[in-house]
This record gives structure tokens, sequence and C-alpha cells, in this order.
């Protein structure tokens, strides 16, 4: 914190050199502030109590800002303050003047910079070219930089088109270059973008390539640079979007892990008096709905599993199985997996399975060199048996379990293994949009991944 304390003498640099920002204490959870009220003590509680560990606040004063701030220190909860006065741009998007944002930056960051519980101050939500907007937000976030070069500074951008006529650009290629290389070249370190067309009542199949398009580019861009990359999925239907299931939540949370997210945020935990806006997790009226059992469920189970595992680990490949959505590459064998696929059960549970039913597999590494298999039921509704071929016949693999203990570590058992052509094979029945976490034990102790 004693950054902070220091933050002018910052503006006499001729370049920046970014000093290290305050990194996730937990896993990042939370949601997007659309139809947030006016909060009190017991709503952040609520917060803590559904699994949410990093979330945005606005409120419509500093003071109000600071006792959420409070509140959320009590709870384990990281805050991003969502202050009118940090964004980039005026309530008509036009760019501000950059000496006036910069006094307004200086007093924000004077209102809560030394909170403990402050983890980043939100500057842009979605910019486009249309009024120098991109270039103003590259400024804004260097400003940020020079002022405060602990506190992150969050950027949240539009899914990743495949066109980008309405921002003027042949690509989103051309967009990415002209946006996102401009802010994380001025300091900022994560990326976070929004999509709900996964949910998409009117062309659901081409608005779930889109889902994964946006997943595998911005995983492809956060590798490139350095950086992480949060998204934002849909837990409140709104205009042409689903009224989401358990089983979709599940399976939005799990496919964004599965391509590497660093933080999954939903729009929107409160439900806005606007428009067609309907079951959210707090309706309203202010009352929970069945929707924030399924988020507490989901984020319970991910957190009791995994804790913090999936912030320490890095990414090396992810593909599809059976049928394949957006521009991720389908499945190829490696030196790990030969084969994923559905099973036909067992016992009098055997059925004929899809052939092509859809998986998503990705390899993760640790810092010890110890290799990370997810595997994820690609289908939001078709929950299946399968069947995950290893390569090497000598391998250990752990399976991670919820509640297991066969194995003498917590939550996780050894995998149950039988030889099979070109490897070895074990099974498991996956819900809609379930995952399943695998390590290949080889060479290194299982020890240093527990969560107790």
């Amino acid at each position: 914190m004693k950054f902070r304390n220091v933050i002018f003498v910052i503006l006499m640099a001729t370049e920046l050199v970014f000093a290290a920002r305050i990194r996730p204490a937990k896993f990042p959870i939370g949601f997007w502030p659309t139809g947030m009220p006016e909060l009190n003590e017991q709503m952040v509680e609520t917060w803590a109590d559904a699994g949410f560990t990093l979330t945005y606040v606005h409120q419509n004063s500093p003071d109000k800002i600071k006792r959420v701030l409070d509140w959320a220190q009590k709870n384990g909860i990281q805050i991003i303050v969502d202050d009118s006065r940090s964004i980039a741009y005026d309530a008509g998007r036009k760019p501000l003047e950059l000496e006036l944002y910069k006094k307004q930056l200086i007093s924000v960051i004077a209102d809560y910079s030394n909170h403990p519980a402050l983890f980043g101050i939100k500057i842009a939500d979605e910019p486009s070219p249309t009024h120098n907007l991109a270039s103003m937000v590259g400024k804004a976030t260097k400003i940020f930089t020079e002022l405060t070069p602990d506190i992150q500074p969050i950027i949240n951008h539009h899914p990743w088109y495949p066109v980008s006529p309405y921002y003027h650009y042949k690509n989103f290629d051309e967009f990415t270059e002209d946006v996102h290389s401009v802010i994380i070249k001025n300091g900022a370190e994560i990326i976070s973008y929004d999509c709900y067309a996964q949910l998409d009542y009117g062309s659901p199949q081409e608005g779930i390539n889109l889902f994964f398009d946006s997943l595998y580019n911005y995983s492809n861009y956060a590798k490139k640079h350095n950086c992480d990359f949060w998204t934002i999925i849909l837990a409140t239907p709104h205009i042409l979007y689903d009224v989401p299931s358990e089983d979709s939540i599940r399976w939005q949370f799990n496919c964004a892990l599965a391509y590497g997210a660093k933080g999954i945020f939903y729009y929107t935990f409160y439900t806005p008096l606007c428009e067609n806006f309907r079951c959210g997790p707090i309706d309203n009226t202010g009352r929970k709905t069945e929707k924030f059992d399924w988020l507490r469920r989901t984020h319970r189970r991910f957190q009791t599993l995994y804790g913090d595992l999936f912030l320490h680990l890095e990414l090396l490949s992810v593909q599809q199985v059976g049928r394949v959505s957006g521009s991720t590459k389908a499945f190829e064998p490696d030196e790990c997996v030969s084969a994923v696929y559905a099973g036909k059960g067992i016992g009098f549970f055997d059925i004929k399975q899809d052939p092509n039913h859809p998986f998503i597999i990705s390899r993760f590494r640790d810092k010890n060199g110890s290799d990370f298999i997810l595997i994820v039921n690609n289908s939001k509704t078709v929950p299946v048996h399968c069947v995950t071929r290893f390569a090497k016949k000598d391998s250990k693999i752990i399976r991670f379990e919820y509640g297991a203990t066969a194995y003498k570590y917590k939550n996780t058992v050894r995998a149950k293994l039988k030889e099979a052509a070109g490897g070895i094979e074990t099974d498991c029945w996956l819900a809609s949009g379930q995952e399943v976490l695998y390590l290949i034990e080889d060479s290194n102790s299982l020890e240093k991944h527990q969560h107790e």
C-alpha cells in the first residue's frame, strides 16, 4: 500500500516503468454492476455466500463506495470501483479533455487507493474508434499507470466479431491492434470482454460460434501479450437472450475455464428495472431467485475442488472433440491424450451415445512441469459418459473429484484405468457443461496442488 501514498511523484517520469500491480487473492469470480441498488452490509455478505471473490461496485457517491469496500474486506472480497469520474468519456461517449480527465482521476485515486480491498478501477466499457474513443482509452490507461502503478486499470471490450464494419475496420484483428495493444502497451495487465450470444434465441449456433471465437481469440491474444483475460458471461436474460438454466450457467463457466480465463464474471447479478430484463440471480424486488443457488453451487464446487489452482496454471492448448464450434482447432492426439469420446455407459445404463458428442480438451501445465488435462462436456443440454484415453500406459492418473476420500489427498482419487488400444482409459459421467480435471502424475508430487 505504500505505493499509493506517493502517486504524484511518478508523474515526473519520462518513461513508464510498470510496478508490480495488485494480484487477485483468489480466482476472480464476480459480476458487472448494472442494476446494482444502494448496498448494505448484508447484501455484501450475500456476495460471499454466492462464491464471489472479486467484483465491480457502483454507487452514487464515494462515501457509499467506501462503505462497500469496508464490508467487502470483512468478507474477503476484492473490489473494482466503477466511479463515473474515472471513465474516459462523457455520458455521450465523447472523450474527455486530457487535463480534465487527469484531474478527475487524481480525485478518484485519492478517495480509494489506500483501501486494502481495492483491486482496480474501471476506465472504460466497450470502447470503439468513434469520436477517437479508442485512442482516448489508451491515453487514459497511460495516465492511470503514471498516477498509480499498483492498482489495476480495468477496460472491458466487445466480443471478438469476425468483421467489424460497426467500428469502421476491415476485421476485428485491426481493431485489436488499434485498441487492445494500445492499452496493454500503456500498462494494463488484464483484457476483459463480454459475450452473451451463446444464449441467443434467434441464431443459436451462430451465437455459439461467436462465443467460442471470442474465447479462442482472446485467449491467444492474452498469451501473445503476456496478460490475463477475463470474460463476462450471461446470468440475466434481456433483449434476444434466452433464460439461462443451471446447466447453461455451468457450461459457460467451464468453457471459459477451459480456454484459460483468469477471471469469470456475470451480466448481471441484480435484475435491472428496465426493458425486458428479468429472472436474474437477485430479482427486481431484491429477492434471491433459483439462479442464485445455481451460481452458488457452480462456484462452491469449483472452489472446493480447485481452490486457486487455475490462477497458477498455464494453458498449453485447447481443442474441441466431436462437433466443433467456432475457430477452435479439432482435436489431434498428442503425447498425453490419444482420444476423448462418448462411451456406452456401464451396467444397466448401457446406452447409444452420439459419436460426435462435443467435448473441450485443454492441456495446462504448472510451474513444476506437471500436466493437467481438463475435459468439458461441451453440451449445455445432454449429459454424457466421457471416456478419456491417455497415451502412456505407465501413467498414473489422478482425478479431482468432489468429496473424494479414496485417495490420500483431499478431493482427489486415483483414476480407475484399463488398457486400451493406444494407451489406457478412464471414464466418468459428466452433466451438461460439467468438467473433469486429471493430473498426469509421472514425476511430480501432488502435494503442491492441494488446497486444504
